[in-house]
């Protein structure tokens, strides 16, 4: 999940650059209120992307909902500003669109339990209280003596 993460930021922050990008390019030429509002949208979704990857680094379970719920909404919002003003390249479409689809399926995969740190085959079962009385040290009732 941290290599997922990671990707997460740097697609985050290459989504607001290109939204800058975009709007400095197409004010001159597109001036409409939609191609800005839809711009706005798409710098909120990548910022969403980045607030996702942060929350996905946590190891906590909770961190894993902060980061769904930020992806989920970060989808909602490129497809709104998709839909608002088509203006987007294939590659912010992929992006905006396929990372954040491909991330809540690897949040909502289950995850397999990983190996115990003792090793994979052996099992380590808790010992049972005449075991345990076994293991420990006796202490012998008779007075110790002395042999030189």
């Amino acid at each position: 999940m941290k290599l997922a993460a990671m990707l997460t930021l740097l697609l985050g922050v290459l989504g607001i650059l290109n939204a800058v990008v975009e709007w400095v390019g197409g004010r001159t030429i597109q001036g409409t209120h939609e191609h800005a509002l839809s711009l706005v949208l798409a710098v909120f979704a990548s910022a969403l992307l980045l607030a996702a990857g942060v929350a996905i680094l946590r190891p906590t379970e909770r961190g894993r909902q902060a980061g769904r719920l930020a992806v989920l909404a970060s989808l909602v919002l490129i497809v709104a500003a998709r839909v608002l003003h088509p203006w987007m390249s294939v590659f912010s479409q992929l992006v905006g669109i396929g990372l954040p689809v491909a991330l809540l399926i690897a949040l909502y995969w289950p995850r397999r339990a990983s190996p115990p740190p003792w090793g994979r085959h052996e099992v380590r079962r808790p010992l049972r209280n005449r075991a345990r009385a076994r293991l420990r040290p006796r202490r012998s009732t008779r007075a110790a003596t002395f042999k030189p």
